[in-house]
């Protein structure tokens, strides 16, 4: 070799590369000159540069180039493309993914309407009961209304003060 800067004459024999370095017969040498970054949507887990770059399979993503690793696309997104996604495609409004890494818009599903409740925050849901609330959909828990407060009744979406002693509201 020795003809480029960062090459050396080797002897023949195994050679291996990783991340812009090689080793020749157990003597490494720099071509780091010569590496580039694997694009979006791919990866390479030694040090990010081509040639080894890797697409990102589906579920997941890569939006910087010399990424070392895909992204799980977050809950609520999903990702249809088999190779190389530099994103996720977000639920339509209402619905959610119950977990990271989705693969289709069918992993999407109903968030909880607000007054109700489900660890997943998912489909099926829990009406909260009275003393309880759950103000906005995809609620994980029924929350206590605090002291001196309560819900009209069972599916609340708020908490309002009890009425002093000897009083009512006539509307309860």
């Amino acid at each position: 070799c020795g003809f480029a800067p960062g090459l050396t004459t080797v002897p023949n024999g195994p050679w291996w590369q990783a991340g812009g370095l090689h080793a020749v017969n157990g003597t490494r040498f720099d071509f780091s000159f010569l590496a580039t970054d694997c694009a979006e949507g791919t990866f390479a887990p030694e040090g990010g540069v081509a040639p080894y770059c890797i697409p990102c399979t589906i579920g997941t993503y890569s939006n910087v180039p010399g990424a070392v690793t895909c992204t799980l696309c977050e809950l609520g997104k999903y990702s249809t493309i088999e190779s190389s996604a530099t994103s996720c495609s977000e639920c339509a409004p209402g619905l959610f993914t119950i977990g990271p890494a989705s693969t289709s818009p069918d992993d999407c599903q109903p968030l909880c309407p607000a007054g109700r409740a489900s660890p997943s925050r998912l489909r099926p849901c829990e009406v909260c009961p009275q003393g309880t609330y759950a103000p906005t959909q995809g609620g994980s828990e029924c929350l206590a209304c605090p002291s001196g407060y309560s819900t009209r009744g069972p599916e609340a979406t708020e908490c309002l003060p009890l009425c002093a002693p000897g009083t009512f509201e006539a509307q309860w």
